[in-house]
């Protein structure tokens, strides 16, 4: 913490404890507990944080991330499908590629772990979305050219 405090003397700048929160990764069975403070106010401890647009977890598990990621993909694809009122399998594809597809590209650390889960999660969601988009943009998208 007091290399936190010469930082922001160094920056010119201050962390609001409020928005600070700590994240403990252990696999201790009984961890060390401690309380940390910044500016007399004691940090949350919390089980994951997002940093630097990926979910860490304490048990350096994916699958909050991964989870996220198909939330947001799901909620694009029920925009378009609100939306798109075209019956263009040209124009569909062109949509997905453009405003679905690009959040289904993770990056994350490599592990076959987390690659594996990835995969099992994508393949879910895109077995899903084959009702909703001819079957020809979901290959295309899958196997893009």
């Amino acid at each position: 913490m007091e290399a936190a405090g010469s930082w922001e003397q160094d920056w010119l700048m201050q962390f609001h404890p409020k928005q600070c929160n700590i994240l403990s990764i252990t696999q201790k069975k009984k961890p060390i507990l401690f309380s940390y403070k910044l500016h007399n106010h004691i940090l949350e401890k919390v089980e994951s944080s997002k940093y630097l647009g990926v979910i860490l977890q304490n048990d350096l598990k994916w699958d909050k991330h991964i989870n996220s990621i198909t939330n947001k993909a799901n909620q694009s694809l029920g925009f378009l499908r609100r939306n798109l009122k075209i019956n263009s399998s040209k124009v569909k594809e062109h949509a997905y590629k453009a405003i679905v597809r690009p959040k289904l590209n993770i990056r994350q650390p490599s592990g076959t772990h987390i690659q594996k889960a990835k995969q099992i999660k994508l393949k879910r969601f895109k077995e899903e979305q084959q009702d909703s988009l001819p079957i020809d943009i979901i290959i295309q998208a899958q196997h893009p050219k």
